[in-house]
């Protein structure tokens, strides 16, 4: 067995001592060699020079078979590492700097360590500088001090101060004028010849200095249709007394008072304050054109500068189309007012509205027509307000009937016509019934098969009972079927009526609330044409003598309820409309007043689905019924309640 052996290996260079050593414990094995070389890439002379040097180095070390070197760290003696078996590396300060390396292998942790002293020499200025201020408003000066390290006397100073300016004193002085943020640079020579510079970014920081000056920056000159919105915003600039923009600052924008002008969007108003951005520039919202022509200057101030002045122009827009926007197509009773006043609306080719313009009116002078309710005559003028619409006072139709027409016109543009039709008056519906109580509040409506409404004005509306019996009225403006729905609370009814030309009231059964029986939902009684609880199918024409038939048929619903007070027949004079008879089951009549009157008493509807009310025998007639008559069948579901009867009639002649 080896005895163990100490090894040292220490060599100079360039007149300073580099010392290498190394420490092994052989046993049994050859000695393993920890050594490397070193060669400066840049920076001078290898391992030795004006720094920035850029040094590669090489691993020589060697280990006896079967061993093999497996890791490898590096230390550059400058606080830097290396894990690579041949790495590089550049030094940047000055100083001599020790160079170590340390192997491992398959077998051993740590081979040993190679290290040489001194190893490399990096020679020059350690540049360094500083300033007072680093920070300020514009005109911003700054005294800058070198902060050099130095080796060896200095020869050259080279400053760059990051706005163009420089300098080659020492210690310069330097007055920055525009904001903004400066890098500053310094580079220094000595008298080896060695050059380094140091910059720092972002090392000054000037701001504007105080506002000296508004300038319109754009906006001015434009031109726009009165009530419209101007293409551009309105644009001031605030800048200090060497141009720099000078942000959030406040400049406020003032437009006429009176006469052409406009608003901003901001606002709603003819004023507004924005603040300055980063660019040092006051942007306005957008600004609408009033509805008043001509030029005029929205004025930009702030402080005690200077105010600056935003030429604009309003221009009329000139009038291409007359429309008509609305009331067309209405219909009123005769010497009545209609709902909706006639809106005529100009604009220019553009479609922008035209405010300012005279409109008139002018209904027909004879025939079917009205008055407009400013003049007390068939036409009336109407200027054009801001939404350029003209809008006709109240129109009262005339007391002639008939369709017609209501032209507008304005200057050169074509005419436009407004279709208008009085209606003659027809009869009054209304809907009767005693459960109703006074002050209760009804919905109506009523509309025909083509949804025109069948009610005058409005069209759909809630009445309020004012009557004792609960009466509700409402009148039609023309004949036909029509659809009448009634709500109130939590019901609805809806049925048919035919508003005919018959001059005469109908009356509508509304509904039954409270039956004896208590039963609610079975109770209701849905009227209509369709759905009455009593119909019949009797019509024709007939003589004295003959015998007539009356059939009430009765529906499952009424029949539920078993039995009804009475059953009544009506009978309508057809030549004097209004005029009711109760026909008597021994064939006489009587003038019905509106009373209730018991006739048919106590029918019972258990197991009948159709009564003869005359039984088989029919009714004779007689003389005292000759003439032409509209039959109703009605029926009371309790002595003193209120009757119900059908809406439609049949038509029967009685002749000699």
């Amino acid at each position: 067995m080896l005895e163990p052996h100490r090894f040292f290996r220490a060599h100079t260079s360039a007149s300073l001592l580099r010392k290498r050593l190394a420490l092994f414990l052989i046993a049994g094995l050859a000695m393993p060699q920890m050594s490397f070389a070193a060669s400066a890439i840049s920076g001078g002379s290898p391992l030795f020079g004006c720094g920035p040097i850029t040094v590669n180095f090489t691993d020589s070390s060697t280990v006896a078979l079967p061993d093999t070197i497996t890791g490898w760290n590096w230390t550059f003696g400058d606080g830097a590492t290396s894990n690579q078996q041949h790495p590089s590396h550049t030094y940047q300060s000055p100083g001599a700097y020790d160079v170590s390396l340390t192997a491992s292998s398959a077998l051993a942790a740590a081979l040993g360590t190679d290290i040489n002293l001194g190893y490399v020499l990096v020679i020059g200025p350690d540049v360094d500088f500083s300033s007072a201020p680093t920070a300020g408003s514009s005109p911003l000066t700054v005294n800058f001090s070198d902060q050099t390290i130095i080796g060896a006397p200095i020869t050259d100073w080279a400053w760059a101060f990051g706005d163009g300016g420089s300098s080659t004193s020492q210690h310069p002085e330097h007055i920055y004028t525009i904001a903004g943020s400066y890098q500053v640079s310094l580079t220094i020579t000595d008298i080896d010849g060695c050059t380094r510079t140091v910059s720092k970014p972002t090392f000054i920081t000037v701001s504007a200095g105080a506002p000296d000056n508004l300038a319109v920056t754009s906006g001015a000159g434009q031109s726009t249709i009165n009530s419209t919105t101007f293409t551009n915003t309105l644009i001031a600039t605030i800048i200090d007394a060497n141009a720099n923009p000078v942000p959030g600052e406040s400049v406020t924008f003032t437009a006429p008072a009176a006469g052409a002008s406009g608003s901003f969007a901001s606002t709603g108003t003819s004023t507004e304050v924005v603040a300055t951005n980063a660019s040092g520039q006051a942007i306005s919202s957008l600004f609408t054109a009033n509805a008043t022509a001509g030029s005029y200057s929205v004025i930009a101030s702030f402080g005690a500068l200077a105010d600056i002045n935003f030429t604009l122009t309003n221009t009329a827009p000139i009038p291409a189309n007359l429309i008509a926007s609305s009331g067309g197509g209405q219909g009123a009773e005769i010497s009545t007012l209609f709902a909706n006043a006639l809106v005529a609306t100009i604009t220019d080719a553009s479609g922008n509205l035209v405010p300012g313009e005279s409109v008139t009116f002018t209904a027909p002078a004879a025939g079917a027509s009205g008055s407009f309710a400013s003049s007390a005559t068939i036409s009336e003028t109407v200027v054009t307000d801001s939404s350029g619409q003209a809008t006709s006072s109240a129109f009262t139709a005339n007391a002639t009937a008939g369709s017609y027409s209501v032209i507008a016109s304005s200057g050169g543009l074509t005419d436009i016509t407004f279709a208008l039709k009085n209606y003659a008056p027809l009869p009054q519906v209304y809907i009767k019934s005693l459960m109703l109580s006074v002050g209760e509040q009804v919905s109506v409506s009523a509309s025909g098969v083509d949804n025109e409404s069948f009610l005058n004005t409005p069209s759909s509306a809630i009445f309020s009972v004012t009557a004792g019996d609960g009466t509700l009225d409402f009148r039609a403006h023309k004949s036909g079927q029509a659809q009448v729905i009634i709500s109130m609370n939590d019901w609805v009814t809806i049925f048919n009526i035919n508003v005919a030309m018959l001059n005469r009231v109908q009356q509508i059964p509304a509904r039954v609330t409270t039956m004896s029986n208590g039963d609610v939902s079975s109770a209701v009684i849905h009227a209509g044409v369709s759905n009455d609880a009593l119909f019949y199918s009797t019509e024709g024409v007939y003589s004295v003598g003959d015998t007539l038939h009356i059939f009430a048929l009765i529906e499952a619903e009424l029949k539920q309820i078993g039995k009804v007070a009475s059953i009544i027949i009506a009978l309508e004079d057809a030549s004097d409309s209004g005029v009711f008879y109760l026909l008597k089951p021994d064939g006489t009549m009587a003038l019905f007043d509106g009373s209730t009157l018991s006739y048919f008493s106590e029918v019972i509807l258990e197991e009948t689905t159709e009564i003869n009310l005359f039984g088989e025998q029919g009714l004779a007639l007689t003389e005292s019924e000759v003439g032409r008559f509209h039959i109703y069948v009605g029926y009371q579901l309790e002595a003193d309640g209120p009757l119900y009867y059908t809406d439609e009639a049949i038509i029967i002649e009685i002749i000699d």
